[in-house]
């Protein structure tokens, strides 16, 4: 027991702490951390092992809604400040479209060539999905990531995979277009 009542120069009864205390706190700070990011280490190999059209099952059949993502037109540096906006991201797979809802309006997201997802810059938590394709008018490599619950959501419900599984329903086959 880290606390003892003896008699010392404080008085009778006086609480004193004893050297088990330090490691005690040690070791609760060991099993919280433990608790804490073991879904994020887990997340980062699901992202890991994420490959384009890995099963039929996980292809999105439909409409997807992203009712709060970031979307950066940049990688996300370890360093400096990141230039991100936040909206809503609708999927339709069937439609083959998909459509990022900022304060500006309706930005659609066309021509895409290539997905992939996985940590990108200094972000240790998120686990951004890169899309290579037209964003607007503007051809680029757009990232996105799901920012519900300051960023845990992909971390706790896989949402970046559902979201990189919708985008790669939408990639165009460039042997289908020459």
């Amino acid at each position: 027991m880290p606390w003892h009542r003896h008699v010392s120069k404080q008085g009778v009864g006086a609480t004193v702490r004893t050297g088990n205390d330090a490691a005690v706190g040690l070791g609760v700070v060991v099993v919280v951390l433990a608790i804490l990011f073991t879904p994020v280490g887990v997340q980062r190999l699901r992202a890991r092992a994420w490959r384009p059209g890995r099963a039929v099952r996980d292809a999105p059949v439909g409409p997807v809604d992203f009712p709060l993502v970031w979307f950066q037109a940049e990688a996300p540096r370890r360093v400096g400040r990141n230039e991100r906006v936040t909206g809503a991201l609708t999927i339709d797979t069937a439609a083959g479209t998909a459509v990022l809802t900022v304060d500006e309006g309706p930005l659609p997201i066309t021509e895409i060539t290539d997905v992939s997802i996985g940590g990108r810059g200094g972000d240790f938590i998120a686990t951004w999905v890169e899309v290579h394709g037209r964003v607007g008018a503007k051809t680029t490599v757009a990232y996105f990531n799901d920012c519900r619950w300051l960023a845990w959501a992909p971390v706790l419900t896989g949402s970046n995979l559902r979201l990189a599984d919708a985008f790669a329903a939408l990639v165009e086959d460039p042997a289908a277009t020459t």
